[in-house]
């Protein structure tokens, strides 16, 4: 999720991902990072939001 920051690129990669709760059970979900700039385009800070893909499925 870190190279889309780093390089400054804007848009979202269509990644999936699996993390494992502390109780064991595992969540399927899809980040979305975007970085945040300055007036004079200068990276100063990022946003990731994450789709949880379980909450979708019935």
């Amino acid at each position: 999720m870190a190279s889309p920051v780093g390089q400054h690129q804007e848009g979202h990669l269509r990644v999936l991902a699996e993390a494992e709760r502390p109780e064991g059970t595992r969540v399927h979900f899809m980040p979305f990072p975007t970085p945040l700039h300055d007036a004079e385009d200068q990276l100063v800070g990022a946003v990731n939001v994450l789709i949880d893909l379980g909450a979708a499925q019935p």
